[in-house]
């Protein structure tokens, strides 16, 4: 590593931190446009909230945190268990819990993997919180005027039923 690098502690540990710092912030330039997006939806969200004299709901980024972390895990816990059955199916003659461990770290705990995760966690958070509000928000800023439009699609996306 060079003298400009990211040196955080010693041995193998620091050096997994330092790969997914750099790979925190290659997405995070990676995904400006969409970090923008989210965060200028968040704005507008905050701006018709207070036009009309409502709170903003800032805990809406929270609970929508925690799904996304749940279906994470789900997935993870998905992972392990697939590849212990692909293991166990293939007659692997090593140690179950080593080989695991090792796939553990070497594909979910990947710093690209994590710096991926922690992107999608944050922006969809973001995202889905300034929705939610706009979506609450919307018959207070313009009741009913889209009602009829929206009947209309849905009679014509189920061929008039």
């Amino acid at each position: 590593m060079n003298s400009t690098g990211l040196r955080i502690g010693r041995g193998r540990f620091s050096g997994h931190l330092a790969e997914t710092a750099r790979a925190l912030v290659v997405g995070l330039r990676r995904h400006a446009l969409l970090y923008a997006l989210s965060i200028g939806a968040l704005i507008i969200a905050f701006v018709a909230a207070t036009l009309i004299d409502r709170l903003f709901d800032i805990e809406l980024v929270v609970l929508f945190s925690v799904p996304i972390f749940v279906l994470v895990g789900a997935g993870a816990l998905w992972f392990v268990i697939r590849e212990a059955f692909h293991l166990w199916w293939s007659d692997y003659q090593g140690g179950l819990l080593i080989e695991l461990g090792r796939l553990i770290a070497s594909d979910l705990l990947a710093p690209q993997r994590i710096a991926n995760l922690l992107h999608a966690s944050v922006l969809l958070s973001i995202f889905l919180s300034a929705f939610n509000t706009l979506k609450v928000l919307l018959p207070a800023l313009n009741p009913f005027q889209w009602d009829p439009a929206f009947m209309e699609w849905v009679r014509i996306i189920h061929f008039g039923i």
